[in-house]
């Protein structure tokens, strides 16, 4: 049944594939300011019953988020935060999620994990190569990422340092 589940959860996300698309096509062309040491991709939701989106924070390595609005040989920096999807609608209703609830599955945890992969294959497809700067995925306030480079979980003392 997870399986079953999951592909729900796809075919629901698979709508915001190009409005994904679109903005990881923007951001491909930011022009980051060299002392951005992380891209934080942060899923805000909850529990995915209710609207949630997705933003970027630049960051640095001990986890402070960088703004940067000075130009340096005419040159603009991108820093600071970026919104990449705002705003979406529940997965499921809550009788929904109250009958897959009874099946023993852990919608909040399968959500995650396909939300987490589709993003990432999205991701590869976009951004590839094209960004050098060390980029992760994870939900608001939890302690591990997913490492959108070397596709791998990390604990926040990896993404940290």
């Amino acid at each position: 049944m997870p399986d079953t589940y999951r592909n729900k959860v796809r075919t629901y996300l698979e709508k915001f594939s190009s409005d994904l698309s679109d903005g990881l096509m923007k951001l491909s062309n930011f022009n980051f300011h060299p002392e951005i040491e992380v891209l934080d991709f942060v899923i805000f939701n909850e529990g995915f019953t209710s609207e949630f989106s997705i933003r970027m924070f630049c960051m640095t390595r001990d986890a402070n988020e960088f703004f940067h609005d000075k130009k340096n040989d005419g040159d603009t920096y991108f820093s600071g935060g970026y919104d990449l999807l705002q705003e979406i609608e529940h997965i499921f209703s809550y009788d929904e999620l109250e009958y897959y609830e009874k099946l023993g599955i852990d919608f909040y945890e399968e959500d995650s994990i396909e939300l987490i992969k589709w993003f990432s294959e999205i991701w590869n497809k976009i951004i590839g190569g094209k960004i050098n700067i060390p980029s992760y995925i994870c939900l608001h306030d939890d302690m591990r990422s997913f490492d959108l480079i070397n596709l791998r979980w990390v604990s926040d003392d990896e993404k940290w340092i």
